[in-house]
């Protein structure tokens, strides 16, 4: 992708970052982690209409206690 191109994995985060009331860490994979992690990922990558995301045990309810970001994902 060139520079400057945002790409769906790009508008996706952006969207819920606007949503989050305070920073949360996300362990990506899948197309969209190649696409935001690689220059040179390949244009299929870009187009993934969601992010997958691995959470380490507790982090779900740690969330849940302290931000919105269940609310957030689903706005």
């Amino acid at each position: 992708m060139g520079a400057g191109v945002v790409n769906n994995a790009e508008r996706i985060l952006s969207a819920l970052n606007g949503e989050l009331n305070k920073s949360v860490e996300l362990t990506r994979y899948g197309r969209a982690a190649f696409a935001l992690g690689f220059e040179d990922a390949p244009e299929e990558f870009a187009q993934s209409n969601d992010i997958d995301a691995v959470l380490w045990i507790g982090q779900a309810d740690e969330l849940a206690r302290t931000t919105n970001f269940w609310e957030a994902v689903e706005g």
